[in-house]
């Protein structure tokens, strides 16, 4: 594993304020899990098993294959990664790659692999694992060389993961590029993500990027744009899979239950749905 060290951005979405949603009543003081996307709520009620179905879906959508090599971008505390190593229903991947943005994030899920690794050693010697810390988009002169989507990064692989983060992404378009750029002939990538039904209005996408801070405003863009824009890039076989009404309410009725703060988030994923946003599941296949 290797790392970029870098300085924390004042404007990171997240911090540590998941750990509280993550606990449950076997906990007794910290969570086992670090989830920190919006869940899957079809048939669960609880978020960290939540959090889990909704991986698992992008998992089945992805069309993981045995000896696969996947980038996971956005992981997090590192619960995707542990999954894509340890879950019966994910087939054995050749190699593990991924990339966060939160330094404490990135350290974090380097602990939580070494501590897995270290007890199973077969999952070392079958799977090799990589992470790196910084920003989803490679930036010439700005982000490290060694960066897994840099155009001077030799790496291919067969599937690209995103859970739950590239409406953050500044910019998706410019991530789906460099995306493509490193996917093999037959490779996939699979997005969790967010769009809307229609693309909004100048006003609406300047309260998604300033007072809700949700979005650049280029990433405010039409369900049909957002495929449009794929297809454009060059993926093929491009889907979406429109699950609003399984993540939304549910996460919503689950922060209800939690502390101001939450309540008040919940009420912003609120009006980020009556605005028109859609929580959808995009993938797309480089042919050649």
């Amino acid at each position: 594993m290797y790392s970029s060290r870098r300085t924390p951005k004042a404007n990171d979405p997240y911090g540590e304020f998941h750990l509280v949603l993550n606990k449950v009543h076997s906990d007794a003081d910290r969570p086992s899990t670090e989830w920190l996307n919006m869940g899957y709520w079809k048939t669960e009620t609880i978020f960290p098993k939540a959090c889990e179905a909704l991986a698992l879906l992008l998992c089945k959508s992805a069309r993981i294959k045995n000896g696969d090599r996947v980038l996971d971008v956005g992981y997090g505390c590192g619960d995707s990664l542990l999954l894509f190593l340890t879950h019966e229903d994910i087939p054995q991947l050749r190699s593990l790659s991924g990339i966060t943005s939160l330094p404490a994030h990135h350290y974090k899920s380097r602990v939580r692999m070494d501590e897995l690794l270290s007890s199973e050693p077969g999952l070392a010697a079958r799977t090799s694992v990589e992470l790196f810390e910084g920003d989803a988009v490679w930036r010439e002169g700005v982000t490290s060389t060694q960066h897994p989507l840099s155009r001077y990064s030799r790496r291919d692989f067969d599937v690209i993961f995103a859970l739950d983060c590239a409406y953050h992404f500044n910019t998706r378009r410019e991530f789906l590029e460099e995306s493509f750029a490193h996917l093999a002939p037959g490779g996939r990538i699979a997005l969790a993500d967010i769009c809307f039904d229609q693309t909004p209005a100048g006003a609406v996408t300047l309260l998604l990027s300033t007072i809700l801070r949700t979005m650049p405003r280029a990433n405010a863009t039409s369900k049909v744009d957002y495929a449009a824009g794929m297809t454009d890039i060059g993926f093929t076989e491009v889907t979406m899979q429109d699950i609003t009404e399984d993540v939304f309410p549910g996460f919503m009725c689950f922060l209800s239950t939690q502390s101001m703060a939450f309540r008040l988030l919940g009420k912003s994923i609120g009006l980020l749905q009556t605005l028109g946003a859609r929580f959808v599941i995009v993938t797309g296949t480089r042919t050649a």
